[in-house]
């Protein structure tokens, strides 16, 4: 959306009303407190008040103009579009700057031009930032890869001088842009204010690596229980080496050497590893979801249940992993508005899906036996959020619920294909395939 829309559209026009009768008040100087403190007492007082910057000094606006202030920030930040590249902060500050500007010559006041003046340097506050990041874990053979609007690939001294503008033979050995070279960069570009830009990318980057997690995840029918697959921005990346002894009663020294938190074997990437994907039901339904610009409730939900399990792939706590493929799993279970009965149609749905999906995790297994199992994963589940326990899961419990989160995201993914677009829709389906096999049984 640019500028032109913004200023024509009917949101704009909308807030000049209030906005008026806020600006008569907040361009009145009469209105602040302008007199020096003359205590630490009064000073204490004022540095409570929120302060403008008026004629190179401050003065302060009592509670009512701050309520006036708010207001018009408020109506700005409601305005569609604005809140998907302005922060609060950059519409605060051009307020204030505006504010002053009136103050100093009051016969400018102009609601309907401060207003546009407002909105017009906040846009002018945004642009189009690329943010870079080392990627740990993650060696790319010949390939690289484009997830939306995020690229994987490897760096070398030709893409970095044209990155630099610079001749990379001639960058002294302790230049920290050396630290790019022969390493697995992620790069995305995304456009607004530079707080808005560095909080969207971040998500971008990090949605995008929980993508990679996600199909480790697969690829190991479940994910590295073991940890030895992580992916990370190498700045989290944990490179910790630890010596333990044990001593008996006799004295003999045990020396046993552990690694931990440290990546232990590179997740490879190459073109054959692309090509088995491709020919996957899967992959081709990911990325079309991933470039998709708007998403139906069903396909946020597995965009938010991929987001967890690659958090989940992450971590290196039992606990913590249980718990977020867990959320994954619930991610994509309908909650009802009174958040009554959850754990039944947590239970329901999960082993529904599990066991009528598309993608079978055990062809084997009927419904009754993942009841049984999920039935009892859920109440470790809630012994850890309920409780506080901290020791009820086991390797085998990570195992199965893992992959339970894998294919429950897999099997919703196929769902948004042909047509689901709510969580309620699995609900209804779910419900039906279990009438119908209760009236089998009877």
């Amino acid at each position: 959306m640019n500028s032109n829309q913004i200023l024509d559209g009917k949101d704009f026009r909308k807030i000049l009303g209030r906005f008026k009768a806020s600006w008569m008040q907040l361009t009145n100087l009469k209105k602040y407190i302008t007199d020096s403190p003359k205590s630490f007492e009064e000073k204490d007082k004022l540095d409570k008040l929120q302060g403008l910057n008026y004629n190179n000094r401050i003065i302060y606006m009592p509670p009512q103009l701050t309520c006036e202030f708010e207001k018009i920030a408020d109506d700005i930040y409601s305005i569609k579009g604005i809140a998907d590249i302005i922060t609060k902060r950059t519409i605060e500050r051009n307020i204030g700057y505006e504010i002053a500007q009136v103050l100093e010559k009051p016969q400018e006041i102009h609601s309907a031009k401060n207003a546009r003046a407002i909105v017009e340097k906040c846009l002018a506050d945004c642009e189009e930032y690329t943010f870079y990041r080392i990627v740990d874990g993650l060696k790319l053979e010949d390939v690289s890869i484009q997830l939306g609007e995020v690229q994987i690939f490897n760096s070398n001294e030709m893409y970095i001088s044209e990155l630099l503008k610079v001749d990379f033979a001639k960058l002294p050995e302790a230049d920290r842009r050396r630290q790019l070279l022969n390493k697995v960069i992620i790069r995305c570009k995304v456009f607004g204010d530079k707080d808005i830009a560095k909080n969207k990318a971040i998500r971008k980057l990090r949605e995008t690596l929980n993508i990679i997690r996600f199909l480790i995840c697969i690829l190991y029918k479940g994910g590295s229980t073991d940890n030895s697959l992580k992916v990370n921005f190498l700045a989290e990346a944990y490179i910790a080496e630890e010596n333990t002894v044990f001593i008996d009663n006799a004295g003999h020294e045990n020396w046993q050497f552990q690694v931990t938190n440290k990546i232990l074997i590179p997740f490879e990437v190459n073109p054959k590893l692309l090509e088995n994907l491709q020919d996957t039901d899967f992959f081709s339904k990911l990325i079309f979801l991933i470039n998709k610009v708007e998403h139906t409730e069903l396909e946020q939900a597995v965009l938010t249940s991929i987001y967890w399990i690659g958090e989940a792939q992450n971590d290196y706590s039992l606990t913590h992993t249980f718990i977020k493929y867990w959320s994954g799993i619930e991610a994509l279970i309908y909650n009802p508005p009174d958040n009554k009965g959850v754990t039944e149609l947590v239970e329901n749905g999960l082993a529904t899906v599990l066991t009528y999906g598309g993608f079978k995790l055990d062809s084997s297994r009927k419904i009754k036996d993942y009841d049984k199992q999920i039935k009892d994963l859920y109440e470790k589940r809630s012994l850890i959020v309920h409780r506080g326990e901290y020791e009820a899961v086991t390797p085998n419990d990570l195992y199965h619920v893992s992959k339970m989160a894998v294919y429950m995201a897999l099997n919703c993914l196929v769902l948004c294909d042909i047509g689901y677009k709510t969580l309620e829709d699995i609900k209804k389906e779910a419900d039906r395939l279990r009438a119908k096999l209760k009236k089998k049984k009877d």
